[in-house]
């Protein structure tokens, strides 16, 4: 199972500073660095500001800007991050709780950080095994599907995906 440090040292560091991004932005080859980072290398290049295009620090791809008339810093700061880069930024970049996301939820709730050991695929929640034992014993969730928490697959095959926006009708 993959953690939020492993995630964060592998998908969500800029290699140009090392350190997590901040304010990522994603050129047209899918390479993802910090603005500010990508701002001062594209500074450097001077065949790459004639040619109007931001060059990849890792591969040399020049990505070509929508406003070749503006300033660099207008070029850089209208490049979007990709949508995978900012979901992961999202739950597991600095400020989330994703460090969590293997302590049980009961337990947390009481300012403890006791190991999950299974997942609830009704209730979407993680236990150990003393509050397991409470879950289990409650009318209301006692026939619930509860699988180990190691089990990845059975859990992302049951786990719910459920929209958060939504739809007014008039």
């Amino acid at each position: 199972m993959a953690t939020a440090k492993k995630l964060t040292d592998n998908h969500l560091t800029c290699v140009i500073c090392t350190e997590v991004f901040t304010d990522p932005a994603t050129l047209q080859c899918n390479h993802t660095f910090c603005k500010s980072c990508l701002l001062k290398y594209t500074n450097t290049q001077p065949e790459a500001i004639q040619a109007k295009s931001i060059p990849c620090p890792s591969c040399r791809q020049l990505t070509k800007v929508t406003t070749p008339d503006s300033p660099v810093e207008e070029w850089v700061s209208q490049l979007k991050p990709s949508h995978v880069i900012q979901g992961l930024m999202d739950d597991f970049g600095p400020g989330t709780e994703a460090g969590d996301v293997n302590n049980c939820s009961v337990c947390k709730t009481q300012g403890k950080t006791t190991p999950a050991t299974s997942w609830c695929s009704i209730c979407d929640d993680v236990f150990c095994d003393g509050c397991l034992k409470l879950h289990n014993m409650m009318p209301m969730s006692r026939d619930h599907e509860v699988v180990d928490v190691s089990d990845t697959t059975k859990r992302k095959a049951k786990q719910r995906f459920v929209c958060v926006k939504s739809t007014k009708t008039n």
